[in-house]
């Protein structure tokens, strides 16, 4: 449970409520921000992250706590500001739907939508429980944890946190199972319908391969790796459209073969970085790296020198992207495009992969084929990182594929922190 609060108010009700809640629910983690992070974190990604992991997150309200809203200097209507850190904290619980429960403190109000942000005026269609301070704080207190915990353990009876931890992982294996189970029955019909549905969509355009660096490219010696440990990278969706494919003629000049990736990324900050880069790496003539949701936020860097990896000399390109903008805790939509130049010209190269990021929902991998090249079978490895040899996959996951194997779907749930997964094929 993460509690929120204005910590500049008069505290002492607020923290005679906190007592009252760990006290009387010692079986689940209460997060408060003074007690719960250690000095010298990050507390910004440290609150970001416990809105993110909590089941309730329970809003303490005073009188004081509607005179800290930021407003218009015109109009005087409460405004959004992502200073504001219970602002931040609503919000994200609201945006990722995790439940938000008012605690109204008498003679307070519960909120209207006037008088609170535009972006969190969902918390004034929540059902607040009052907190009576006069005449009896303790019988009105036990009421406002009973609530709680009824919120917390769904059925109303405390479950101490042994027993729900177990139950927790019994129902991710019956999770797992079950859901192997119905897609490999009666949910695959349905995939397999929005999975042809989305090829035909695909082919009813044609490759744009991308030819020229951007005009703002900036060249550099060398390029370090890029760091998504300030990151959650909620979703990875990548799209290889590989009907540019030819196989590369010695004595035509270079760039004559075009593998496109296009990437839809669900990104959210959890600390105040600047920027984010992604990263792409071939051993063909050329790759173009582009930011096409943000284009005036991205900047192409190029790398000089070349790098080794498993005895293959790769070409190095990055695409940075300014978030400074961006508040902590937003979740931003990004879409990434890269054309592979004269790249999978050898059977050694004929796979494509993805790796798993932290918080990471799933990762998804499409790839298109060329019409008059179809593929005759392909395999599904993973590694516990780039340096590792893949081995066979045998975890859960989503393989679908069109009736003339031009196509071919990979989906993997909740994968696994830095395991690297590939799809390759033979030709």
């Amino acid at each position: 449970m993460f509690v929120s609060y204005r910590r500049d108010d008069p505290d002492s009700v607020k923290a005679f409520l906190y007592e009252k809640l760990a006290r009387l629910l010692p079986e689940y983690e209460i997060f408060r921000d003074q007690q719960s992070i250690s000095p010298a974190s990050d507390y910004q990604a440290a609150l970001i992250d416990a809105v993110l992991s909590a089941s309730l997150v329970v809003v303490m309200i005073d009188d004081a706590w509607y005179l800290r809203w930021s407003r218009d200097p015109e109009s005087g209507a409460v405004v959004d500001d992502a200073n504001d850190w219970v602002f931040r904290e609503i919000q994200t619980a609201i945006h990722h739907n995790v439940t938000v429960l008012p605690i109204v403190i008498y003679p307070s109000h519960e909120p209207r939508r006037n008088e609170i942000p535009p972006s969190i005026e969902e918390l004034a269609c929540r059902q607040a429980v009052v907190y009576h301070p006069i005449p009896d704080p303790d019988g009105s207190a036990i009421k406002v944890v009973d609530a709680v915990r009824r919120l917390l353990s769904k059925d109303g009876s405390p479950v101490d946190k042994w027993t729900r931890r177990a139950l927790a992982l019994l129902l991710v294996f019956l999770v797992a199972w079950g859901a192997s189970w119905f897609s490999n029955r009666e949910d695959l019909g349905v995939e397999q319908e929005r999975f042809d549905k989305e090829l035909e969509a695909i082919r009813l355009s044609a490759p744009a391969p991308t030819r020229h660096h951007p005009a703002n490219a900036i060249v550099v010696s060398t390029l370090g790796q890029p760091d998504y440990s300030q990151l959650l990278i909620l979703g990875d969706e990548r799209f290889w459209d590989l009907r540019g494919f030819r196989q590369v003629k010695p004595d035509l000049p270079p760039l004559q073969s075009a593998v496109e990736l296009t990437r839809y990324l669900r990104i959210i900050k959890r600390a105040d970085v600047k920027e984010i880069r992604f990263e792409a790496r071939t051993s063909g003539a050329e790759v173009i790296i582009e930011c096409t949701s943000h284009p005036a936020l991205a900047t192409e860097y190029i790398a000089e020198a070349t790098t080794v990896v498993a005895g293959e000399t790769l070409k190095v390109r990055q695409v940075s992207i300014n978030v400074a903008d961006i508040p902590v805790g937003h979740e931003l939509p990004i879409t990434l495009h890269a054309t592979y130049w004269d790249s999978l010209q050898s059977p050694a190269e004929w796979w494509l992969g993805a790796i798993g990021y932290p918080g990471s929902d799933y990762v998804r991998m499409l790839i298109v084929f060329p019409h008059d090249k179809p593929y005759k079978q392909y395999r599904l490895d993973s590694a516990p990182n780039s340096r590792e040899k893949a081995v066979a996959f045998s975890g859960r996951s989503l393989v679908l594929s069109d009736r003339t194997q031009n196509a071919l779907l990979w989906q993997i749930p909740k994968p696994t922190l830095g395991h690297v997964f590939r799809l390759s094929w033979d030709w």
